[in-house]
């Protein structure tokens, strides 16, 4: 029953609120065995209402074959519970949409609980363990395999998840192994993070090799993808300030860096043809067809990039930006969903002042701060200022003072970037450009 009135009371927050603003943030896909197209995406929501705030970024199964469109994992903060969701990784069971799994964490009073949901619900270990799990690889050989990034330590399941183990059973040490892939052709081969680095197990876990020394924060922030030549490997690393697309062509054991800029980068490689991929920087999107050794330009978006997904076997594409999803044929972009705005124009040249909610909220380690900037009087830039403060008022961090143009933007706040160590807490960004000043509350889980 007193789920049932919290259910009520969230539904009237909702209703009873004034939305922000919504964006698609995230794109992933996968073909089915009958190699029909299943998109995945995010949209970010947030508001206020009744004096508190909420967010949702729901992960959202889309079936292009029979065009449904549903919740697949809730992902969602109220502060008037202080209470909800976050899913920081999910990784789907045989390749089968249906079998998706997610991981993350609860929060409860700002109590952090670890979490598993969707086709694995099994959160006891049997152990001991920290409060997040940061990341998920299962095998593609045996979906029974499946490994959890426990804040940086390595579980294990060989049952699909009823049964946890550490790679030491049956004395449960916690190995430091904070993964972030399966190999595709050999699920004793893993790769992951330690101290910072990357790092490679050829034997499940049980030993590791530093293998770049490239400053690699947290699983979520790095993806693999694997080519069908099983030499070559293409490395996603958006970490803070400097994101990069890294390359290897002996299977992982080292790796040349292909393109780095101080922007987001996406990217999704053919599965089916060796050496073809596509890279995103910002609104401009590149392919290649000898694994980015050589490339060239594909296509400009109207925004930003947030996602990409290439059909295999196919000449389509699948790109997200903050305003659509697009399915391009042979450079040809096509509009299949759209988040429609009031006035179009506020794409581009916000009428108001805007400091969004943070995403995910709460965070660890990194959290995302979107924001516009209205057209000024006079002049065609505004002198901007976003800062974080700590509970007391001391500044924490300066994540912009420069000059904007009108539009929308977004800054990462990474709590590993600042110069002295930070702990759980509640913390304040906030931004003044022009006669404008806000500030909002943001909650670090660690």
């Amino acid at each position: 029953m007193k789920g049932n009135i919290f259910h009520i009371i969230k539904i009237l927050l909702v209703l009873q609120s004034y939305l922000y603003g919504q964006v698609f943030t995230e794109l992933k896909g996968l073909d089915d065995e009958d190699e029909n197209t299943h998109l995945f995406y995010r949209i970010y929501k947030n508001g206020s209402g009744m004096g508190y705030d909420w967010y949702t970024r729901n992960i959202r199964h889309w079936d292009l074959t029979s065009n449904s469109d549903s919740i697949k994992m809730v992902d969602d903060f109220s502060s008037y519970f202080m209470a909800g969701q976050t899913i920081l990784d999910y990784e789907f069971l045989s390749n089968d949409p249906d079998s998706i799994v997610g991981v993350g964490y609860s929060t409860d009073v700002l109590e952090p609980l670890p979490l598993i949901t969707g086709a694995i619900t099994n959160n006891d270990f049997g152990f001991s363990f920290h409060n997040t799990l940061s990341g998920i690889a299962i095998s593609s050989q045996n979906s029974n395999l499946v490994y959890i990034d426990n804040h940086g330590n390595l579980i294990y399941s060989t049952n699909q998840g009823k049964v946890w183990f550490t790679p030491w059973e049956p004395d449960p040490v916690f190995i430091e192994f904070g993964i972030y892939a399966v190999d595709k052709w050999n699920d004793k081969k893993l790769f992951g993070h330690f101290d910072n680095k990357l790092v490679l197990s050829n034997d499940s876990g049980y030993t590791k090799t530093v293998i770049d020394s490239t400053i690699f924060y947290s699983d979520f922030d790095v993806e693999f993808f694997f080519d069908p030549d099983t030499s070559y490997i293409y490395l996603l690393n958006n970490r803070y300030s400097q994101k990069n697309l890294m390359v290897s062509s002996n299977g992982g054991y080292s790796w040349d860096e292909k393109f780095a800029a101080p922007v987001n980068i996406e990217f999704s490689n053919n599965a089916a043809n060796t050496g073809e991929a596509y890279l995103a920087i910002n609104d401009t999107i590149y392919r290649s067809y000898d694994h980015f050794q050589n490339y060239e330009f594909y296509i400009k978006l109207d925004e930003n990039c947030v996602g990409l997904y290439k059909k295999p076997n196919s000449d389509l594409l699948y790109a997200a930006t903050y305003y659509n999803i697009y399915e391009i044929e042979n450079g040809i972009k096509t509009s299949i969903k759209e988040i429609l705005v009031s006035v179009d124009e506020t794409k581009k040249n916000p009428l108001d002042f805007i400091l969004l909610q943070n995403y995910p909220n709460p965070f660890n380690p990194s959290t995302i701060i979107k924001f516009t900037v209205a057209e000024a009087l006079n002049a065609s830039t505004t002198n901007v200022l976003l800062k974080v403060y700590d509970i007391l008022g001391n500044e924490i961090s300066v994540l912009v003072d420069e000059q904007k143009s009108p539009g929308t933007y977004e800054v990462e706040f990474d709590s590993k970037s600042v110069n002295r160590r930070i702990s759980n807490g509640i913390y304040f960004y906030r931004l003044e450009a022009g006669n404008f000043t806000q500030s909002r509350k943001m909650i670090l889980l660690k």
